[in-house]
């Protein structure tokens, strides 16, 4: 973890419900993201002092910046974010990618700005990062998933480019689409500013569920085409 420095991104992959499914329907070994970040005596710098993670949680923890008890956006201690994870990994910021004090200032104005965003109480943003398309017309960014938050992060750090000038061109057009899997360097591989490289950093315990993905999708799938197929046509019906 020494070298891992702010701005770098943080995947996790976990076998809790939601990380699972999220992780089979999308493929992925990844079912969480956040943005590394350090902090020495309350303010952000680049390397040094204690790593937290930039990231939307659903459960209440004690933010590092701030001290405060508190769900949605936030600043988790690393042990925090590690805890409950099978796996850690960490893709780098390249060394020339951003000048250090733009990296300092901006991801402290960013903290600043999001300090209020809130965990969404609903799945739909879950189910159109799976779809990979918009199911609604809202722009509001007073909830955002932790993908989402790490889109407008990033935005925001890389001022003037849009989300495929950051990753590449197979990264989701807005941030609103952006799902953990697209920050793994198998998806955006041609990224401008980040290394073509996933380390672990930490493990947890074995997780294996990536050799049952593809069976529980194709399950999933064939159910549906079963129940598809099994319904009557109404003429057929009417015949008997």
């Amino acid at each position: 973890m020494e070298k891992v420095t702010t701005g770098d991104i943080l995947l996790f992959g976990n076998n809790t419900l939601t990380g699972f499914l999220l992780k089979t329907f999308t493929l992925s070994d990844w079912s969480h993201a956040g943005i590394a970040v350090r902090l020495k005596d309350g303010k952000v710098v680049k390397e040094g002092g204690r790593l937290g993670v930039i990231e939307m949680n659903s459960g209440k923890r004690k933010d590092m910046l701030t001290g405060s008890i508190k769900d949605g956006f936030g600043i988790s201690e690393i042990e925090f974010s590690c805890s409950e994870q099978d796996i850690v990994a960490v893709r780098k910021l390249k060394s020339q990618a951003v000048e250090q004090d733009t990296l300092i200032n901006r991801t402290t104005s960013f903290l600043e700005q999001a300090a209020a965003v809130k965990f969404p109480e609903t799945s739909l943003p879950f189910v159109e990062v799976w779809m990979e398309r918009r199911l609604s017309d809202s722009e509001q960014t007073n909830e955002m998933i932790c993908s989402e938050m790490m889109g407008h992060y990033y935005l925001h750090l890389f001022m003037g480019c849009d989300l495929r000038d950051i990753f590449g061109k197979k990264a989701a057009p807005v941030a609103k689409l952006m799902g953990p899997y697209h920050f793994d360097n198998r998806i955006t591989s041609d990224s401008r500013y980040f290394e073509n490289e996933v380390k672990t950093v930490h493990l947890g315990k074995m997780d294996t569920s990536i050799l049952v993905q593809p069976v529980i999708l194709a399950l999933f799938l064939g159910a549906i085409f079963l129940t598809l197929t099994r319904q009557e046509d109404p003429e057929q019906a009417s015949l008997k």
